[in-house]
């Protein structure tokens, strides 16, 4: 029988390596005295396929025994292909769907993990394809299938990952913060996205896939059956003031000194802008009239250290800062009752590696603070 190439399809994502992979498949052979070729088919979009990388390999030495050079293909033909690698369990039943994996030649690798694809993520309701009939499916149509979860193993050798976190400010500085440096001291190659926001503008990030988990307050008023949520510490409300304002002397701070202040104030439609004015009212008060209203902690910031103004914000988040010198706070309690601080995931979208361990860190973070 005339002797045939290993022919090998690699089916991954971007940023997953099957390019280097496919490099590395290429110069083992040449040290190995085979011919080797690698061709790349590129997928039209992160999560509406994968690029395909192709790697035939044919012995040296029978191209000398046979005085010419092999032709080598370009891309995978199904039923003809010896070794499929996928990254992803998707990737893999893609791979069986185009017939590149045959009962009868094809030994499967393939990792357990999960990256939803688009079709998944826009689908009306549940679009999610179950991982269990995927495995089912592959086992039969390979010869040998091989699986494992290698997006775990490469959490656990310290290689890359990534995650995606929605924050609002209450958790920023004091809770994200220190996780992810946990997270560096066991990953330290882990990328962590972090988009500030608050829950009008993240949720719908969250339910989309473009983050993989929310932390900041729970607002009762966004509680929905598609949303898991976990409470981890309580952070109340303080009032701050840059250093060496009027009001840090010895008595001078109360609610009749602060009515009189330039004070920075949360957007009308804000709940805490309603709990925020009731307190004035509770004091026998009208509310501030030099006011700046925003949302936005820079701005708090910057017309607390330029007007002289006086603002609110969690506790923690004020600590941090008075510990930096960029703010103080003042000796006047604030009894609003706040939503806790906590997180916010998909309800029975399992987590990726990476997330999954920020999460532990988060855990053990919030388990200090409390």
């Amino acid at each position: 029988m005339k002797t045939q190439p290993i022919k090998i399809a690699i089916l991954a994502m971007g940023g997953e390596g099957g390019g280097v992979l496919a490099d590395w498949i290429v110069d083992l052979a040449e040290h190995s005295d085979y011919i080797a070729q690698t061709t790349s088919v590129p997928g039209v979009a992160q999560r509406t396929g994968a690029t395909i990388y192709y790697v035939e390999l044919y012995p040296a030495e029978q191209a000398r025994r046979d005085g010419a050079q092999p032709v080598l293909a370009l891309m995978p033909l199904p039923g003809d292909v010896d070794v499929v690698l996928a990254s992803e369990l998707m990737e893999a039943g893609r791979a069986v769907q185009r017939g590149l994996v045959t009962p009868d030649r094809t030994t499967l690798i393939s990792s357990t993990h999960r990256v939803y694809a688009i079709a998944e993520k826009t689908a009306m309701g549940d679009g999610r394809v179950d991982d269990a009939q995927l495995l089912a499916h592959a086992g039969r149509a390979a010869r040998r299938f091989v699986r494992f979860d290698m997006a775990a193993a490469a959490q656990a050798s310290g290689a890359r990952g990534r995650t995606s976190v929605g924050a609002m400010v209450v958790a920023t500085p004091v809770l994200l913060a220190r996780a992810v440096e946990r997270l560096k001291a066991r990953s330290d190659q882990t990328t962590v996205m972090v988009e500030e926001g608050d829950l009008t503008r993240l949720l719908p990030k969250l339910r989309l896939g473009e983050l993989d988990l929310f932390v900041g307050r729970l607002e009762p008023g966004y509680a929905a059956p598609d949303l898991e949520t976990e409470v981890l510490y309580d952070d109340p409300m303080v009032a701050v003031v840059r250093p060496g304002h009027a009001l840090l002397a010895p008595g001078a701070a109360s609610w009749q000194a602060l009515a009189e202040q330039p004070c920075v104030l949360p957007p009308p439609w804000a709940s805490l802008r309603v709990k925020l004015e009731q307190q004035f009212y509770a004091h026998g008060l009208h509310p501030p009239a030099d006011i700046v209203e925003t949302a936005s902690f820079l701005s708090q910031l910057t017309f607390v250290h330029q007007r002289g103004a006086v603002a609110f914000m969690a506790r923690g988040v004020a600590r941090c800062h008075a510990a930096l010198g960029t703010l103080a706070m003042l000796d006047l309690g604030v009894p609003i009752d706040l939503p806790p601080v906590g997180l916010i995931t998909l309800r029975g979208q399992p987590l990726t590696p990476t997330t999954g361990l920020l999460v532990e860190c988060l855990r053990e973070v919030a388990g200090e603070l409390g």
